[in-house]
């Protein structure tokens, strides 16, 4: 499966909204604000993805956290980012051990052949999600905000 193949399961499961931020970036950006905000990070990567109410566009680059580089992906609805992907390889127990460190328990978690769990990050308002798939981890994020108003 390539990566635009995982973000689309991803976005049929992972409601989207544009309220939170996300490190350099601001939910509502334009990708040509993500571009820039990211220091030369990103670069135009315009995938067209389905949506019921119109299509996606994803831009991409890389994003350093400690020593892990991870494949970052922005996806935009209507003009505004409103999802950010983080994608590593491979998916080790080290990284589970830090988003646990970081956000705590997790809120919802499933097993599976794509294990998935979630928490909710209160401090930045954000939705934070771990897909494992096959050999790779998958975080997204989205904003929290929004998705309690039931968008």
């Amino acid at each position: 499966m390539n990566w635009s193949g995982i973000v689309g399961v991803v976005l049929a499961v992972v409601p989207t909204a544009a309220l939170a931020d996300w490190q350099y970036t601001r939910w509502g950006m334009t990708p040509q604000q993500v571009i820039a905000a990211s220091n030369g990070t990103v670069s135009w990567r315009a995938v067209k993805l389905p949506k019921p109410n119109g299509p996606r566009e994803e831009i991409g680059g890389s994003y350093a956290a400690g020593e892990r580089i991870f494949d970052v992906s922005f996806t935009f609805s209507d003009g505004r980012l409103s999802i950010v992907s983080l994608k590593a390889d491979p998916c080790d127990g080290s990284l589970l051990a830090d988003l646990k460190s970081r956000y705590g328990r997790p809120l919802s978690e499933a097993a599976g052949m794509f294990p998935f769990m979630e928490w909710d990050d209160k401090r930045n308002d954000n939705r934070v999600t771990l897909f494992e798939i096959f050999d790779s981890c998958l975080i997204t994020y989205t904003p929290l905000a929004e998705r309690s108003q039931g968008l």
